[in-house]
């Protein structure tokens, strides 16, 4: 029996035509994201990665932690900037680029489900049904639209590669089928950490499908001794698998150790677990009725007045799930759905969020395999045909509804302003980029609120104090540094309280702060620069001198300090001298355009004869 209506059903025969149409008019939903803008943290991981400029950093990859500007993440997926370089190098940094291949990974991601619900749906039909359901559900929008969150697509195709290798070895491919679904698991885990549930996965399907089950009460004795012997023969072929892991955990803990990011949280481990059924509630509502959806949830990880009603709720799908009377139709997908939702339940707190739609994409795939289950067994009825067809228009209608989320900042930030008690991260993203769009006052107005609502967010006090001082309000700039460095101290606000500190005619706190800065990141030219135009002023001109050549000796890169210096000596009358600062930095920047023309003055006043000896 076909997924389509018979009518259609003789123009569309093959099912890899239909497939192919599937894969098209997923494409159409997502098209409208070619247009879209970089958002999030695309910007720092893409846009602004020098990291994968250059194929040569290739190798450094998979020896380092994933880092978000300069923050520890506590993560390690090496493969997915590996894939972005070579994304790079084809087209560079383009967000059209970017996006397309998002897409690709989907309906890559896609045909793969097709080929595992075969399997499990039996049915040419059911699979189908099984890989639209997938592929046009709206939670998946949040991993295609949102180029950062390909990771997930990405995670998938290994997984699911690793998984339909290990089967087809399980057929009789030969050892190559098992070496390759090892190595397809071991990309995975480098992707992204749902990958080391593929064996545990595995090892449900196969006892679920009753390939690793003995049943002595109905065989005989030698039958049983046999049947068991085959399981331990059949359950060798894990180790492969187990030892990718293995491997894996290995290589990230060494990477990690010492990161800031990688720490695990076991003091509150009783509290979370507590309130994993609220957890698990919320995804499987998600699954089954996609609406009111958010990128920002707002979700606190202690058991509340409904967690009671959410375990019973869980433990009724999953009684219901692993009973004899439905194991057969939803057994494989359930143990699919939860085994994968382990690694970002955060019982050990590893993922950034505590619930995001993303974390579903792999997850989700258990529940199209149940849909594809329950289409096959129902396909020959008219109206139960109908409902799960008109399932997936309204699937698609939302998924199309949903992507321009992720348009540009300003579309995604308001957004999370919505998503209630965790409200705070949009105000304080909607207003970065307020700043940058020169809205001073909106800027300022929502992080004021975010300020309120989470005192302890220091980095909001940063971004109040540089408004407050292009504002004029130097004391409450004051005010809003000093607040950041009683938390953390961080060379750039030392900077900027410096500054605060100069327009209020505090020149000694300002000169303290200026070497706190340069003592923190000697590199940062910027305080060498305002700390020789401090001495400058002061009349300190052989101290403004001292500071520059600090400057040259820590950040040699750098044309400022030079020109800066030169600049000093010219008005001291040093012009032989000044010329050569000049020319220093114009061998480092030729485009230096003020440079160039300080270098002019100076030889003209040589060749008339000024300046000192």
């Amino acid at each position: 029996m076909s997924f389509f209506p018979p009518r259609l059903e003789n123009i569309l025969p093959k099912r890899r035509i239909a497939l192919a149409i599937l894969l098209a008019l997923t494409f159409i939903v997502y098209a409208q994201t070619l247009g879209h803008e970089f958002v999030y943290d695309d910007i720092p991981l893409i846009a602004e990665n020098q990291l994968i400029r250059s194929p040569r950093n290739i190798p450094a990859m998979f020896f380092q932690e994933d880092m978000l500007d300069d923050f520890s993440t506590g993560y390690y997926r090496p493969v997915i900037p590996v894939i972005d370089t070579m994304a790079f190098f084809v087209s560079g940094a383009s967000p059209a680029w970017f996006h397309f291949l998002s897409i690709i990974y989907h309906l890559v991601a896609t045909a793969l489900v097709y080929l595992l619900a075969r399997r499990v749906t039996g049915t040419s039909s059911g699979a189908l049904y099984a890989a639209a359901f997938f592929s046009l559900h709206p939670v998946n929008s949040e991993s295609v639209a949102f180029v950062s969150a390909k990771n997930n697509a990405i995670c998938s195709i290994f997984i699911l590669g690793s998984v339909l290798c290990f089967l087809r070895y399980r057929e009789g491919r030969g050892f190559f089928a098992l070496a390759a679904s090892a190595g397809l698991l071991f990309l995975g885990t480098l992707s992204k950490e749902f990958a080391v549930m593929v064996p545990f996965a595995l090892l449900a399907y196969e006892y679920l499908k009753g390939d690793l089950t003995d049943h002595p009460s109905s065989s005989s004795n030698s039958a049983s001794k046999k049947l068991r012997k085959d399981n331990y023969k059949n359950l060798l072929a894990y180790i492969p698998l187990f030892s990718v892991i293995a491997v894996f955990l290995g290589i990230r803990s060494h990477v990690l150790s010492g990161s800031a990011g990688g720490g695990l949280e076991l003091a509150s481990l009783s509290t979370r677990l507590s309130a994993m059924p609220d957890v698990l509630a919320a995804y499987l509502r998600l699954s089954f009725l996609p609406i009111k959806l958010s990128a920002l949830y707002a979700f606190e990880l202690v058991p509340g007045p409904g967690t009671l009603l959410s375990a019973l709720l869980v433990g009724l799908v999953v009684w219901m799930a692993f009973s004899r009377r439905w194991r057969d139709l939803a057994g494989i997908p359930a143990a699919w759905f939860f085994i994968f939702l382990l690694p970002v339940m955060n019982i050990i707190p590893i993922s950034g969020s505590p619930m995001a739609e993303r974390y579903l994409y792999i997850p989700i795939i258990g529940v199209a395999l149940f849909a594809g289950s329950f289409y096959a067994l129902h396909q020959t009825r008219k109206w139960p045909r109908i409902a799960a067809l008109l399932v997936l228009v309204v699937f698609s209608v939302l998924t199309f509804i949903r992507i321009p989320v992720w348009k540009n900042d300003e579309a995604l930030y308001t957004h999370m302003t919505e998503a209630g008690a965790v409200s705070y991260k949009g105000w304080y993203n909607l207003g970065v980029t307020k700043y940058e769009q020169g809205d001073l006052a909106e800027a300022r107005r929502l992080w004021e609120l975010t300020a309120r609502v989470m005192p302890e967010m220091y980095t909001v006090y940063n971004n109040l104090g540089v408004i407050y001082e292009q504002e004029g309000q130097y004391g409450k700039a004051e005010d809003a540094f000093r607040k950041v460095l009683s938390a953390k101290e961080m060379p750039e606000v030392y900077f900027n309280l410096a500054n605060a500190l100069i327009k209020q005619g505090k020149t000694d706190e300002a000169e303290a702060a200026y070497l706190r800065a340069i003592e923190m990141d000697p590199s940062g030219v910027g305080p060498y620069m305002v700390l020789s135009g401090v001495y400058e002023r002061a009349g300190r001109r052989d101290r403004a001198i001292e500071v520059l050549r600090e400057a040259m000796s820590h950040a040699p890169g750098q044309y400022g300090p030079y020109n800066r210096a030169g600049t000093i000596l010219g008005s001291m009358g040093m012009y032989a001298e000044a010329g050569n600062y000049f020319r220093k930095a114009l061998e480092i920047d030729p485009s230096c355009k003020e440079c160039m023309y300080n270098l002019r003055q100076t030889e003209k006043a040589i060749s008339e004869g000024k300046g000192k000896n």
